[in-house]
């Protein structure tokens, strides 16, 4: 049975732990009892180690005493802890408002974007957005409160790289950065208000790769690839005679290649949508050979692994060294006209039109997710349109 013990305050008792003890005594048990509404009311306080005393709870007491004499304040403990919670939340609140509206661009992005939205980026790309935030917008827009940027600011700074002779591509690059940084704010209610990106009118740019090789030019290149590396050599044919991606040839495993059936299974696309490649007689019989010469090889396994055993995370530099020393971008300016990895691809999609692919086709081959991408190789199959149209000259003349 519990022991309760009076104090010299009347209105105060307490019970001591049988064990616990507090400096020299046992640690003691505070309540206090008074009367509401003409009944007999008690409500506990806490412990001695808690640091509540004697006089501690009496002056409580009195608090509440006083309350109900004056009609001011809190008439229970109870009711005054329920308001001591209730302003703490509200502090609390406040406290959360005024960070979201002082949290800088920098601030929001290094706590919170890098870390929740970067991992679910693809590595590469992810590298490349880093570096242009570094570069761009850290040091122009980065310290001020993300609630206090304007669709000025962003135009500033879109002006600001123009000045610097930055093509339209690479100043829309950064104004989509920005945009999504402010979407993944506001839907996550880091910050209030609006996107002050959407207001910003993003440049108008043709930035469509136009050149494509030769066959011979294509030679050349897989040559001196297969000189330098075997491995490049290997991806680079995988693009041209496949029309794979960097970022999808670096993600196959050798589970993904079917010298049998002679197919590529993609996974994990820009478009999001698995699709199948098909390898011509030279590509299966160069991974056949490539399965043999590879040791102890498991289908998980990367068909392409880097040094380190991990994905490639980027084009080797070996690519643009061949291409250098072919001169294959002498004199040209034009960065649309330049040979890149990518021409690769779509070298695969123009030689695809070039012997009368239809357009459907070409897009569910290169993957592309809706057919406009793939028109823009329209003009290269105007002979095979011109041929069809005579060849329904012939029928409709033949069947008079």
């Amino acid at each position: 049975m519990v022991c309760w013990l009076k104090t010299k305050y009347t209105g105060v008792r307490y019970r001591e732990h049988e064990t616990r003890r507090h400096g020299l005594k046992p640690d003691r048990y505070f309540t206090i009892r008074y009367k509401l509404n003409g009944k007999d009311k008690e409500e506990a306080l806490g412990w001695a180690s808690e640091g509540w005393t004697e006089i501690k709870a009496f002056q409580t007491l009195c608090e509440l005493k006083e309350a109900k004499k004056t009609g001011h304040g809190c008439l229970t403990l109870k009711e005054a802890r329920n308001q001591a919670a209730l302003k703490l939340a509200e502090d609390e609140k406040r406290q959360q408002e005024e960070q979201k509206r002082n949290i800088t661009l920098n601030d929001f992005y290094d706590k919170y974007y890098v870390r929740t939205a970067g991992v679910k980026i693809n590595r590469y790309s992810f590298d490349s957005e880093v570096k242009a935030y570094d570069k761009w917008i850290r040091s122009s827009v980065g310290d001020r409160p993300m609630m206090k940027i304007l669709p000025e600011d962003i135009e500033k700074l879109a002006q600001t790289m123009a000045d610097q002779n930055k093509s339209p591509a690479t100043i829309n690059h950064i104004i989509i950065s920005l945009q999504k940084l402010f979407r993944y704010a506001l839907e996550r209610e880091y910050i209030t208000g609006k996107n002050p990106v959407k207001l910003v009118t993003k440049l108008k740019t043709d930035n469509k790769r136009e050149r494509f090789l030769s066959k011979q030019e294509a030679e050349l290149l897989m040559q001196g690839l297969r000189i330098k590396s075997e491995q490049m050599y290997e991806i680079a044919m995988l693009s041209l005679w496949c029309g794979l991606r960097a970022g999808e040839i670096f993600k196959l495993t050798w589970a993904d290649i079917d010298t049998v059936q002679g197919t590529v299974s993609i996974k994990d696309t820009k478009s999001v949508k698995n699709r199948t490649a098909f390898m011509t007689d030279e590509l299966k019989q160069l991974f056949i050979e490539k399965k043999k010469r590879t040791n102890q090889w498991k289908a998980s396994d990367l068909l392409f692994p880097a040094q380190n055993g991990n994905e490639i995370r980027k084009v080797s530099h070996t690519f643009n060294r061949v291409v250098q020393q072919l001169g294959l971008n002498n004199g040209i300016t034009d960065r649309r006209q330049k040979v890149v990895f990518h021409t690769l691809r779509h070298t695969y999609a123009s030689w695809l039109v070039q012997t009368g692919v239809d357009l459907y086709t070409v897009q569910k081959l290169m993957g592309h997710s809706n057919i406009s991408m793939t028109e823009r190789y329209a003009h290269l199959g105007e002979n095979t349109f011109k041929k069809a149209v005579k060849n329904l000259e012939r029928s409709l003349a033949n069947g008079k």
